[in-house]
This record gives structure tokens, C-alpha cells and sequence, in this order.
């Protein structure tokens, strides 16, 4: 039968019972027919019904038995897996939905996520603005590809410098943010500098084994609870300030930052091109 599923385990314990069945038969039996009527010519006939009949019986009942139980057994073992394959490819999928896919941080949404929740509460926590210093030259000069590595190479230079609770994400093409736990603006701007100098010094090899000059702006600004709508607005204005002073700089906003961009430096085309 396609229901029965036979293996070496089902059969011994299919015996296991049959034989159970048989020897608790064999004593019922034998001892009521004893005390009942002695030993006498049928007492044989009894015995024998005793032992096969329960025998025969309890065998096809038994293998029915265990082996839907074993069969119960796999299809639980297969339900568990399936359960851990799923558990497994949405754990994968929220992964992929919350960090870019190239350099493995968080993307823009869910960084902003974190941002936002950071600016409710009362920590000291800072914020770094990270831009990639004129990163379409090298792009146009080395290739799409070398620039991909560029910015993996300054992913891992950053969470190098980072602590575990700190949060780091790719807000834009060559653009990171990164939110300083429980850290002031005077020991972000420190961090920084470290990261600054990190990527500047760093020895990067474009494909063709020329050396490719690396280096960033950083923009430095306390995170705060009047900043919930615009969480980048002010860091985004020390970001621009490095980049007009000159790039490869690490710069914290100032107060008289928060003008607009315009009435401050007229019209800058160099720093707008990164």
C-alpha cells in the first residue's frame, strides 16, 4: 500500500508490538483457560489461538501505525526546513530591501529611518555628512568599475573607524551619512578627521596599477531635535563649506552657516561639482 512506508525501523518496532501482543495473549489467555478448566485436550487449541491470532492481528495494525508515525516524522522534519528556508530568504529579503546592494551599509531609507528615531531622544549624537572629493573624474578617467571599488575601498575605511552602536549608510551615488551614538560634536569631528585621513592616505590601484588619489569632504553637525524634517540640512551646509574651501577637509557647522547657499557664495559651480 502507498500509505505504508516500510523501513528497517517501522518493522522492528511492527515486531516489537506484534510480539508484545502475543506473549500478553499468550498469558491471559493460557492462564484463564487454566483456572478455568486445567489442562485438558483443548488447552492446546487455545494456546495456539493465543499465540497467532493476536500475532496476525496486531502486525498489520502495528505496521499501519508506525509507519504513519514515521511518515508523520519526515513530514515535520521537512515542515522544519521549509520554516528555516523561509525564515532564512526573508531575513535575506529585509536585508536587501534596507542596505545598498554594492558596498553591503544601509541605504538612503532606512538610514533616514534610524536618523529620524536618533533626533527624539536626548543623546548627544552626531552626524557626519561623507562626500567623495571630484568622484566623477575619476569615474571618466578609470571606469565605472574602479570607481565601484573606490567606494567599496571607503565603505570599509569608514565602519573601520566606526563603534558597534554607530550607524553607517549610502545616502546618495558617493555620498555617506554616518550617526555617532552617544558621541559630542568635538569627538565626532575627531572621528572624522580619522576617516579623512584614512581614505586620503589610503593606496588605491585602479585596474591598469596607477594609483587613484582618494579623498573626501566631511561635514560635522550634532544631531537635534528641531533637525526631525530636515535631519541633513545643516550638515549638509559644513559638507558644502569643506568642499568650498577646498575639499579634503573636515568641517563642523557654525550658526552663520544657515544662510542660503547663494547670499553666502554667490554662484560656486566648482564646489557643486564634488
Amino acid at each position: 500500500m502507498k500509505s505504508i512506508l516500510l523501513d528497517a525501523d517501522v518493522i522492528k518496532k511492527t515486531l516489537l508490538l506484534a510480539a508484545m501482543s502475543t506473549v500478553g495473549a499468550v498469558i491471559i489467555v493460557g492462564g484463564s483457560y487454566y483456572a478455568i478448566y486445567g489442562v485438558d485436550g483443548r488447552f492446546g487449541s487455545a494456546m495456539r489461538f493465543a499465540l497467532f491470532v493476536p500475532f496476525f492481528c496486531s502486525f498489520p495494525i502495528g505496521l499501519v501505525i508506525h509507519s504513519q508515525g514515521k511518515r508523520l516524522e519526515r513530514l515535520n522534519a521537512e515542515l522544519q526546513s521549509a520554516t528555516e528556508a523561509a525564515e532564512a530568504l526573508n531575513l535575506r529579503l529585509m536585508h536587501e530591501a534596507s542596505h545598498d546592494a554594492m558596498t553591503g551599509i544601509l541605504n538612503r531609507k532606512y538610514f533616514l529611518a534610524e536618523l529620524t528615531a536618533g533626533c527624539e531622544d536626548d543623546s548627544p549624537d552626531s552626524l557626519l555628512l561623507i562626500d567623495a572629493d571630484r568622484f566623477k573624474a575619476i569615474n571618466d578617467r578609470f571606469g565605472h568599475h574602479t570607481g565601484d571599488e573606490a567606494l567599496i575601498r571607503m565603505t570599509k575605511l569608514i565602519t573601520k573607524h566606526l563603534q558597534p552602536d554607530d550607524v553607517v549608510g549610502r545616502i546618495g551615488g558617493e555620498e555617506f551619512a554616518v550617526l555617532l551614538k552617544d558621541q559630542t560634536i568635538g569627538e565626532a569631528w575627531v572621528v572624522a578627521e580619522q576617516i579623512r585621513s584614512a581614505i586620503y592616505t589610503e593606496n588605491f590601484l585602479a585596474d591598469e596599477g596607477q594609483r587613484c588619489q582618494l579623498s573626501v569632504s566631511i561635514g560635522v553637525n550634532r544631531v537635534d531635535q528641531t533637525d526631525r524634517r530636515f535631519p541633513f540640512r545643516k550638515v549638509d551646509l559644513a559638507l558644502y563649506e569643506a568642499k568650498s574651501l577646498g575639499r579634503n577637509r573636515t568641517v563642523k557647522f557654525e550658526p552663520e552657516m544657515d544662510i542660503p547657499t547663494s547670499e553666502r557664495y554667490g554662484s560656486v559651480p566648482d564646489a557643486a561639482a564634488g
